[in-house]
């Protein structure tokens, strides 16, 4: 029995591929976009990973929590208007079928998603500038002190080498922090501006009480959340950075004095206090 089940193996194999691939097919052809998910914003590395998984294991709900479909040349397409948002869509319409819908990237298209799900609900997760940009360049291995990196942005897929580049959003910027800071701007003015449209979760808040923050997250959103996730709120969703580095350390002064001088206005918004200015 045994040889007879070692030789059927690869045939078995074949077959639950198969399936898979067929099963996935029916469900592309047959996922509608849905009209009034919850959407979760913000800047990467700013924790929207771990409070939509957390959102989703609460109230029992589905969840994205990436769309790979937003590779490059894509996101930058859609920017530049050579790829119409709706038909983006369509293509990813598996993605945006679900109960809740994490991408960071869409945080830069959010007058396209008001357009084409206009009944969606929004969150957006921010996070201390000198924080969120310690744990981008931490997960890429790149420093924070030096002035030119370009060598080493050759070595990075295109989903993270994008993020600095100013070219596709019009961001200013000399060096790759002040192109970060810039970015992380640019983020936190979509809130600002969409102030009544979005719920706000700053990041600090929810490592504080991570339960508490999406407890009160389902409750603003109406979603009524009970399943016990006590085994959950401390699973590391992305890399860990290294928080024992001071923002000194790691950026070094002038580095982190940029940042405090191109974010400082909307980051005594958020109440992040200067480290070195002010």
């Amino acid at each position: 029995m045994i040889t007879i089940s070692r030789k059927f193996a690869p045939a078995r194999r074949i077959l639950q591929q198969a399936l898979r691939q067929s099963y996935t097919m029916v469900t592309a052809l047959s996922a509608q976009v849905n009209p009034s998910p919850v959407i979760v914003l913000g800047h990467q590395k700013s924790g929207t990973t771990a409070i939509a998984a957390l959102l989703a294991a609460r109230t029992g709900l589905s969840v994205t929590l990436d769309i790979p479909g937003l590779h490059e040349p894509v996101q930058s397409q859609i920017h530049a208007q050579q790829l119409p948002f709706d038909a983006f869509l369509h293509r990813n319409r598996v993605e945006f079928s679900r109960d809740i819908i994490k991408e960071p990237c869409l945080s830069f298209l959010y007058p396209e998603i008001q357009r084409t799900i206009p009944q969606a609900r929004v969150v957006m997760i921010v996070r201390d500038p000198r924080d969120n940009l310690r744990s981008i360049l931490i997960r890429l291995n790149l420093p924070g002190d030096a002035q030119d990196i370009g060598d080493m942005l050759a070595s990075l897929i295109p989903a993270w080498r994008i993020i600095f580049d100013p070219r596709w959003l019009h961001l200013q910027g000399d060096t790759y922090i002040e192109v970060l800071a810039a970015r992380w701007n640019r983020c936190v003015d979509i809130l600002l501006h969409h102030r009544q449209e979005m719920l706000l979760v700053q990041y600090e808040d929810f490592l504080k009480d991570k339960l508490g923050e999406i407890d009160r997250l389902s409750r603003h959103l109406g979603i009524r959340g009970t399943a016990d996730i006590s085994d959950k709120v401390d699973i590391q969703y992305q890399p860990r950075g290294n928080h024992s580095v001071t923002w000194e350390e790691f950026f070094g002064r002038d580095n982190l004095s940029q940042i405090e001088k191109i974010c400082g206005s909307r980051m005594q918004y958020f109440g992040y206090l200067p480290s070195l200015l002010g």
